[in-house]
């Protein structure tokens, strides 16, 4: 009787690891699907003008980076470091030698959590396309956006965008400082222009998933 009872055990505990390991290896097959698809995606640059082709193309490793980074610790996003990238971090530089400590350290802190905004999107299709149930072979460029369109996933956008739109405009605040105006210039340009850009897309998306839950703005 105990020997059934032990086998018995060991076949659940077995049974149970196992479709774990399946579930676990999923989720890496989906995340990394999905960040080829996302990185392909920004690279279609057939409907842009040519000054966003310019600008797209300028920030294509960064954006490549992101997604990249992303993939690689989507299991434990709330506690990565964030780094930042490069442009950014010349920015942030450009404050820590001309602003005072804690001024500096307010701009970079900003910059962060900009950066980690953009996790935060990823994380959000991701956690649509696994609430969906969808494989690794059924993600398409379709089915991401098709898994966010319900109202659960629409009001974490609208969250997402406000908070991001928050932090743009305290950053904007920092350009215009007359300690660093001049010397951060072409900087606030590029995140003006790619921040233009950005809106444009965020309308779109906000249309889009407005006609799909049959709302009229």
């Amino acid at each position: 009787m105990l020997q059934w009872f032990m086998i018995r055990f060991t076949i659940i505990i077995v049974t149970a690891f196992l479709v774990n390991l399946a579930l676990f290896s999923n989720d890496d097959l989906v995340v990394s699907k999905m960040a080829d698809i996302l990185i392909e995606e920004y690279q279609k640059y057939e409907d842009k003008t040519f000054m966003e082709k310019f600008v797209l193309k300028l920030g294509k490793n960064a954006y490549i980076d992101s997604v990249t980074i992303w993939k690689n610790n989507y299991k434990n996003i709330d506690n990565l470091d964030i780094k930042l990238h490069r442009q950014l971090e010349n920015s942030a530089k450009i404050a820590d030698k001309r602003l005072p400590a804690d001024s500096a350290e307010y701009y970079r802190n900003l910059l962060r959590r900009l950066t980690y905004l953009g996790y935060m999107n990823l994380q959000m299709y991701f956690n649509a396309v696994k609430d969906k149930g969808l494989t690794a072979e059924e993600i398409s460029i379709e089915t991401i956006d098709d898994s966010v369109s319900n109202a659960q996933f629409y009001n974490e956008k609208v969250k997402l965008y406000n908070e991001e739109n928050e932090i743009k405009n305290k950053i904007r605040e920092f350009y215009d400082l007359k300690e660093i105006k001049y010397h951060i210039s072409f900087y606030a340009f590029a995140f003006n222009f790619f921040d233009k850009i950005r809106k444009g897309i965020i309308e779109k998306d906000m249309k889009k998933m407005n006609e799909k839950l049959g709302r009229v703005e």
